[in-house]
């Protein structure tokens, strides 16, 4: 059995910039002796926030009834009014957003204080665009198809101002498709951001990847919509694709699958740990 890895993987620097603010937040926590926690999931790997809560950290969603202590905002930023509620318990707020979440965010306030319409691209209930939809002062519009795209340039006055922003890990070709039909209707729009490069770069790594392999096993959490693309991707090539969160899913009925495999590519979402990468490679390479 040959394991080939992806050139790349592991975090991607939005993600470590998030949990280098969560080791700050515990360390800040336990000098002033208070209570440590994390405003929602601090990303979307479930090991890495198991390992979060090992050392104390306690993920909530809400101030009410917990002592108010140091919070960490997860990557995928979090809403004005859930940043005001923990503030007015007493809360000392650490942010962790990432810095390209937080520039879609800021596009969307700047449009909003010159009372711009503006229109979010992104998946319904993902942590990110309900950051966005919940940025102080405005009232956007969210959608996910050509479809609703189609459907929305139907109730609006083509001819006023439009500012897009787009959910950082958003499908890049169903983006893509949506700029057009929105391009093609509105006279002054502006795309305020753009999709986050890191995922794209891991997508055409694990595309080479797959041209030299049997199968690809992408490890990642589940709920992570970066990794989610990135299986999409390589599976619209016709190479068989495995997704696992960690080792575990690595059951007896899998492994026999991929014992009939000769090569396997292994890759990653930005936001799994190395060490999870790792112990998956490991149990691989015993098949």
């Amino acid at each position: 059995m040959v394991v080939q890895r992806s050139s790349i993987l592991g975090f991607c620097w939005g993600v470590a910039n998030s949990i280098e603010k969560a080791h700050s937040c515990i360390a800040l926590a336990s000098k002033h002796n208070e209570p440590c926690y994390c405003i929602g999931q601090l990303i979307h790997n479930p090991d890495a926030i198991a390992r979060f809560e090992e050392l104390g950290m306690k993920t909530i969603e809400s101030p009410d009834n917990h002592e108010k202590g140091f919070a960490v905002i997860r990557a995928h930023g979090i809403t004005a009014k859930a940043q005001k509620a923990f503030e007015e318990k007493g809360f000392t707020l650490i942010d962790g957003t990432c810095p390209i979440v937080k520039r879609g965010m800021n596009c969307l306030r700047d449009a909003a204080l010159n009372s711009y319409e503006t229109l979010i691209i992104g998946v319904k209930g993902h942590a990110e665009t309900l950051a966005l939809m919940g940025v102080e002062g405005t009232s956007s519009t969210l959608i996910s198809s050509v479809d609703e795209a189609r459907a929305f340039i139907s109730n609006r006055d083509t001819n006023k101002n439009l500012v897009v922003v787009v959910q950082t890990t958003f499908n890049e070709a169903v983006y893509e498709q949506i700029k057009k039909v929105l391009s093609e209707s509105f006279k002054q729009i502006n795309f305020a951001n753009s999709i986050c490069q890191a995922p794209q770069k891991r997508i055409l790594a694990a595309l080479e990847l797959a041209k030299n392999v049997d199968c690809i096993v992408v490890v990642g959490g589940k709920s992570s919509e970066n990794t989610k693309n990135l299986a999409r991707s390589v599976r619209e090539t016709g190479k068989e694709v495995y997704c696992i969160e960690n080792s575990k899913d690595l059951n007896s009925s899998l492994c026999e699958k991929l014992k009939a495999y000769n090569s396997i590519g292994l890759c990653s979402g930005s936001s799994t740990p190395n060490e999870v990468i790792f112990e998956v490679e490991n149990v691989l390479l015993g098949l």
